[in-house]
């Protein structure tokens, strides 16, 4: 998975390549997974957009994520 980051205004970049088996997932009920971006403020507005790559090359469409507050 690649995972897409805008802070503000910026343009959307790559933030974190994520591999099934990595570290950086910790998955949650069906199907949901949890990042924790450490470098975003409360008040920051931040877009995330998530891509599968597949092992036969080819990929997803840009999905939109949906963000929910991590108490």
């Amino acid at each position: 998975y690649q995972l897409f980051r805008a802070k503000g205004s910026e343009p959307l970049t790559t933030y974190m390549q994520l591999l099934p088996d990595g570290n950086r997932m910790f998955a949650l009920a069906t199907h949901r997974f949890l990042i924790k971006d450490e470098d975003v403020k409360q008040s920051d507005s931040v877009i995330y957009r998530l891509l599968a790559r597949y092992a036969d090359g080819g990929f997803s469409n840009l999905a939109e994520t949906r963000l929910e507050p991590v108490e």
